[in-house]
């Protein structure tokens, strides 16, 4: 029964993924918070391991977490965690710098 929970779960982060990430004309901003808020109970996106939707994922929010000032990162705590997760577990993306996330809060 889990396997299916988790395999529902992927194919959910792939909608997502359609609708929200690969969309220009959605709003990231909103994408990212409701990315945060599933994070705030859970270390990956999608069962107790990294798999292949948190790389493909991580690879769609590379450029607009990079884009986001520090205050606004800090706004996002458990997605910033996730991001320095992945970018740690596996080569996040070869041709671009690691994102820099700061683990000690600068704005209250």
């Amino acid at each position: 029964m889990k396997n299916y929970i988790l395999s529902a779960q992927k194919w959910q982060w792939r909608e997502f993924a359609d609708l929200y990430l690969r969309d220009a004309c959605a709003n990231l901003q909103i994408a990212l918070k409701h990315m945060d808020q599933w994070l705030s109970d859970k270390t990956y996106l999608v069962g107790t391991e990294p798999t292949s939707i948190d790389a493909d994922i991580f690879q769609l929010v590379y450029v607009p977490v990079a884009r986001l000032s520090h205050q606004e990162r800090e706004a996002l705590p458990h997605l910033s965690r996730w991001c320095r997760l992945i970018q740690s577990a596996a080569s996040h993306a070869p041709d671009r710098p690691p994102l820099v996330i700061s683990c000690t809060r600068l704005y209250a």
